[in-house]
Formats: C-alpha cells, structure tokens, sequence
C-alpha cells in the first residue's frame, strides 16, 4: 500500500498472466474504500513498479511523506526466512533512499 497526500492508494503487482478477477473481486467485496491499481509486471518484477510510483508520488508533492507498507513472511525455520524475505528487504533499501518515504513492515504468519 502506498499513501500519499493522505489519500490510500492501494497496488496490486500482477506478475501472472491475464487479468487477476479473483483480486478485484475481493476488493469490491470487502467494500474498501481506496483505489486499487492493478499493476501488470510480466517479468515478476515488483520493486520496479513499486519505486516507480512512489517517485510520481513524491514529485507530484516533495513536501508530503509517503507511507509504503511492507509485508513480510514469518516463516517457521530460519533458512526459509532467507528464501521469502528477499523481496521485501531489497524494496526497503531501495526506498530508504528516497526522501520523506516511511516504510512500514507487517509480519504475515506462513503456516
């Protein structure tokens, strides 16, 4: 989730082929009330997308501090926390360097 001018915009980074219906139709049934861009990356690429809105974010409004929200996997052995996280931990280096950008983490229990 990415927040900016204290709106919520919500993406969603498709990396499958196709349109992803199950997703939108999720979204309208929950009855959220923000946006939800669908964003298609065909190479499994999530960051590019991701670094590249919040930079039209911030340059649309440089005073503003944009909020992205991070979920990560909380695996149960060690070693797959190194499979699962990568991700993540690539996206928040990224983003540390782009300024007034706050990054939240939200664990996600894997069972």
């Amino acid at each position: 989730m990415i927040a900016g001018d204290g709106d919520a915009i919500v993406m969603y980074i498709n990396t499958q082929d196709g349109d992803p219906t199950d997703i939108k139709k999720k979204w309208e049934q929950y009855g959220f009330s923000a946006p939800l861009e669908i964003v298609h990356s065909p190479y499994r690429d999530v960051i590019t997308p991701i670094i590249t809105r919040v930079r039209q974010i911030h340059e649309g409004n440089p005073d503003d501090f944009v909020t992205v929200v991070v979920p990560e996997f909380i695996v149960k052995r060690w070693w797959e926390h190194l499979l699962h996280n990568q991700t993540a931990f690539i996206l928040k280096t990224k983003l540390m360097f782009i300024p007034n950008v706050i990054v939240t983490s939200v664990p996600y229990q894997l069972s």
